[in-house]
């Protein structure tokens, strides 16, 4: 368009003569990160423009849009004046709208200000944890910063620890960020409770559907050993049941103690140690629809006692 081109010139206009002149005092590096400050000197000069403009905006009637920028919004009053007329004389350009909704301008940049910051605060949390960032995010609520989500260990022990190295105003709430690799820990010691041994009828040797269990016992507890390293958490105790096998009482408590036996071995080939063992239990009380032999955990590293 005609527009663009003329606007080009305009844009180039505005490089090659900057606002000031060498001569004026250069900004402070604290005024450097102070954008509404102008950073070529005439401070005073822009300050008065703006409340001037201020006040007109606010005797207008009516108006669809504002243009808020910089030498390039203002080159369009002067040597812009020909595009401006062509192409946004039709439109409501001032901002009765505007100001009724933000109030003044300087409400409408403190706005426009904390949006760049969350924007800003977003894309250096992204940078810093990229992997958390595709399960996690960070967001402004109420002018104060909350993180949600889950996150795996180490990571999630890396992000909370690193969060006060970012660059923010006040801190994080990260009572919604969720350690999901804990999550995954108590999900495994619930699941290794719940599953139970099949043995053959009248022996310590696992059915097949008892081998079928210990596979899905070992992929458990090499799950939870891995776990409770990454966590750096205590490790746990783990204690075999046998359920009562209906019948002779004293030749039970022998079989009873042989499956004992019999699943113990199976927590040691998967790599749980012996002082990770507590004594067998020989269950009194059956449990509806159960059977065999189950593994209770308990957290920590202290012994649990049995009732043999």
């Amino acid at each position: 368009m005609k527009w663009m081109a003329a606007l080009a010139l305009v844009f180039g206009f505005a490089f090659a003569n900057p606002e000031g002149s060498p001569n004026q005092k250069q900004p402070t590096l604290s005024d450097r990160n102070k954008p509404w400050i102008a950073q070529n000197g005439g401070t005073k000069q822009w300050l008065k423009r703006y409340w001037d403009q201020n006040a007109e905006f606010k005797r207008m009637k009516s108006g669809d849009l504002v243009f808020v920028g910089d030498s390039l919004t203002d080159f369009w009053a002067s040597m812009g004046k020909p595009v401006w007329q062509k192409e946004f004389r039709g439109l409501k350009v001032a901002n009765a709208e505007f100001i009724d909704r933000f109030g003044d301008m300087v409400e409408a940049v403190s706005k426009v200000r904390r949006d760049d910051l969350e924007t800003m605060t977003k894309s250096v949390f992204q940078t810093r944890f990229p992997e958390a960032a595709t399960t996690a995010e960070i967001y402004l609520e109420d002018d104060q910063w909350f993180l949600k989500g889950h996150l795996d260990e180490p990571l999630f022990s890396n992000v909370v620890r690193e969060l006060p190295s970012l660059v923010l105003t006040g801190e994080v709430n990260i009572e919604n960020l969720k350690n999901s690799s804990q999550a995954r820990l108590d999900e495994v010691r619930e699941e290794i409770g719940e599953l139970t041994f099949i043995f053959l009828s009248g022996g310590d040797e696992l059915s097949e559907d008892g081998l079928r269990q210990q596979q899905r016992m070992t992929g458990l507890l090499k799950e939870h050993e891995k776990l409770v390293a990454d966590l750096k958490v205590p490790g746990a105790q783990f204690q075999v049941h046998a359920l009562p096998i209906v019948g002779n009482a004293e030749g039970n408590r022998k079989m009873e103690a042989l499956r004992i036996k019999t699943v113990e071995g199976v927590l040691k080939a998967a790599g749980i140690k012996e002082e990770q063992i507590s004594p067998g239990v020989h269950d009194t009380e059956p449990q509806e629809g159960r059977v065999g032999v189950y593994t209770v955990v308990v957290e920590g590293d202290a012994p649990i006692s049995s009732n043999e």
